[in-house]
């Protein structure tokens, strides 16, 4: 337990520092923060004020985390009606320096946009990871205007080291899959040896109920063709389990 972060919500990321430090992401009375700990759990004094940055000036979430080669931090933030539709949610990847205050040399004010999407149930769900070649991947659900609420779909982006899209990855540095009217819960997503991605959540559909899925993706952002369930799945994506009315999907590696 960790006594310097205190708020609204509990920590929603956790990442160790090659160092040993521990960054932790959290909401305070309604403001994403980031806190770094010393490996001995006690706040880093060196990082922000008393070991606490905030992410973003504005009421947002916040969720995953990741520290780049030159130790600065990269964090994913949504907050409602900012730079997007007033009924929506504007996800933004945000960049502290070492010491946590704002590098805005990242983007514009700090912040690269990565998506406009519809009210989230479990918007908290973004997942950053940071592949061999130092490469940021998001990966969040997806729903965009035109489509009602009660369809959702999965994006993944791949940045550069900087504020620029990978333009080998998909399309235009952006990959994903229509899930179609389904309910959507990203539990983890992993890198595998040649940094394809795969990702694991819990589902729900009118026809099938409860159900675990998993969806890979190749390095170049392709779905993995020769990886499909048994149970008739599409290409890319399998079912953990075709009668799973209490299945909760925790990790993936």
């Amino acid at each position: 337990y960790f006594t310097g972060l205190q708020g609204s919500s509990g920590p929603t990321s956790l990442v160790r520092q090659t160092d040993g430090k521990l960054l932790i992401t959290h909401v305070d009375s309604g403001n994403p923060v980031v806190g770094r700990f010393t490996s001995t759990g006690t706040p880093d004094l060196t990082f922000g004020t008393n070991g606490v940055a905030p992410a973003t000036y504005e009421t947002g979430l916040i969720a995953g985390v990741v520290q780049q080669a030159d130790g600065r931090i990269i964090a994913a933030t949504t907050t409602t009606g900012i730079d997007g539709p007033q009924r929506g949610e504007y996800l933004s990847q945000v960049r502290l320096t070492v010491n946590g205050a704002f590098d805005n040399s990242y983007g514009t004010n700090h912040r690269v946009p990565v998506g406009v999407f519809e009210l989230l149930g479990h918007r908290e769900d973004t997942i950053l990871l940071t592949d061999s070649a130092r490469r940021i991947v998001a990966v969040s659900e997806w729903r965009p205007e035109y489509r009602t609420l009660d369809e959702v779909g999965l994006v993944i982006k791949r940045y550069l080291s900087e504020s620029v899209l990978d333009q080998s990855f998909g399309f235009n540095g952006t990959s994903g899959v229509w899930l179609g009217p389904v309910d959507l819960r990203l539990r983890d997503a992993a890198l595998d040896a040649f940094n394809g991605v795969a990702v694991v959540g819990d589902m729900w559909s009118q026809d099938r109920g409860d159900y675990g899925l998993v969806i890979r993706f190749d390095a170049s952002g392709d779905l993995v063709a020769s990886f499909a369930g048994p149970d008739g799945d599409e290409y890319g994506t399998a079912t953990l389990t075709s009668d799973a009315n209490s299945l909760h999907i925790n990790t993936v590696a």
